[in-house]
């Protein structure tokens, strides 16, 4: 009798293991999974379990549900729903906290926790909000190192990677804007704000200037980052403008100075910007005194006033400096090099003397040199058929 009871114990305890209600595993558990996995992300066989009870996400989702829950033939998965397509779009959180609670077929409930944590990848490209085109109007003048976007609208990137840490922002090379990343601004999650900032001082902006930006994601995956595209348009206000500043075509001109004191210029003198009638034109140097400006439209020219003097003419060059200035502009100066005869040859008053020979005396006038005399040593003398006949006394 005492066998037969143990016999019957055995098989007792024996039922109550095998319908023990169970999920398979431990009651918690780790998802990893990539932002861009779909379908069946975790999938346990189950023991005795009638259904799911209920289960709950974390409260912090913004939307969803992400994750859909089944238990058919005691096989139960978790798979991503069609919204976990705009996960990034909706939410900011790394990882889900999923708590499942389930019915058994005998004994009490079962509960299963689950950690779904999110691997980023580069897979957005940032995005200029709100579109890809930006246009400024520029009050001049403009002082430098002053925010365009201060009193305006920034420039906007919006980047939805779980990761991104920033955006690199560059612009067109061009002479008076920059841009760059301002992490105060940024206040809005996903939301990047680049500041135009002036470069130097801009007196006028008469046409618009267009430019190329572009912003790229920096961010904690290690894939290759993404770039993108936008143009910014600047245009200057009117309503009070300085005037251009006249800009020499050239910063040097050059000219040579002739035997008969003219002034040969290589290439006109002309301004490049800011021609205007009410610039003035004029000429500096230890010499200038000795030329004047012609204007003639949009071109200057220089002309002799008064002949250089022959100690001055034995230089090789003389320099003279030519100003453009206008009222409200800074002005500019060229140098113009002059460029003087290699030597300036020997000249008689006169091309002809006429004398007579009285009592063996030679009446004639003095022979007097024109130019090419001072501070020389000249020597003379006499040439001719009877030139044995006469000398010259200096």
């Amino acid at each position: 009798m005492g066998i037969l009871f143990f016999f019957i114990l055995l098989i007792s305890l024996g039922l109550s293991t095998s319908n023990q209600c169970s999920i398979g595993g431990a009651s918690a558990d780790f998802i990893n999974i990539f932002d861009t996995s779909r379908g069946v992300i975790f999938s346990r066989t189950t023991n005795n379990l009638q259904g799911i009870a209920s289960y709950a996400f974390s409260q912090q989702l913004n939307y969803g549900p992400y994750f859909s829950l089944t238990l058919v033939d005691s096989h139960f998965t978790i798979e991503t729903t069609d919204a976990f397509e705009y996960y990034e779009e909706n939410e900011t959180l790394l990882s889900v906290a999923i708590t499942a609670t389930f019915s058994c077929l005998n004994g009490p409930s079962e509960f299963l926790m689950l950690i779904i944590t999110i691997t980023d990848t580069n897979n957005n490209a940032p995005q200029f909000l709100p579109s890809d085109e930006f246009t400024y109007t520029v009050p001049t003048p403009f002082p430098a190192g002053l925010a365009i976007t201060g009193c305006f609208d920034g420039i906007t990137v919006r980047d939805i990677d779980l990761t991104t840490q920033r955006i690199d922002f560059e612009i067109e090379e061009n002479p008076y804007f920059e841009i760059v990343y301002d992490e105060k601004s940024s206040t809005t999650k996903r939301e990047f704000v680049g500041i135009l900032r002036s470069t130097t001082f801009i007196r006028t902006l008469l046409e618009p200037i267009t430019l190329k930006i572009t912003a790229t994601d920096v961010d904690l995956t290690g894939d290759p980052p993404l770039t993108a595209v936008a143009t910014v348009t600047f245009k200057g206000e009117t309503t009070f403008t300085l005037p251009e500043d006249p800009v020499f075509s050239h910063p040097f001109y050059f000219a040579n100075y002739t035997m008969d004191h003219q002034v040969i210029l290589l290439e006109p003198i002309s301004l490049q910007s800011g021609f205007h009638k009410l610039v003035n034109f004029t000429l500096h140097g230890d010499f200038s005194d000795n030329f004047e400006l012609v204007v003639t439209g949009d071109q200057v020219t220089i002309q002799n006033r008064i002949p250089l003097e022959t100690y001055i003419l034995r230089e090789t060059q003389i320099i003279l400096v030519i100003r453009a200035d206008r009222e409200e502009t800074t002005g500019d100066r060229a140098t113009i090099i002059l460029q003087l005869p290699e030597g300036i040859s020997l000249q008689f008053e006169q091309s002809n003397y006429r004398g007579t020979i009285k009592n063996n005396i030679l009446q004639i006038a003095v022979l007097s040199l024109l130019q090419g005399y001072e501070g020389e040593v000249v020597n003379t003398e006499v040439l001719g058929e009877h030139s044995q006949f006469f000398t010259t006394i200096e």
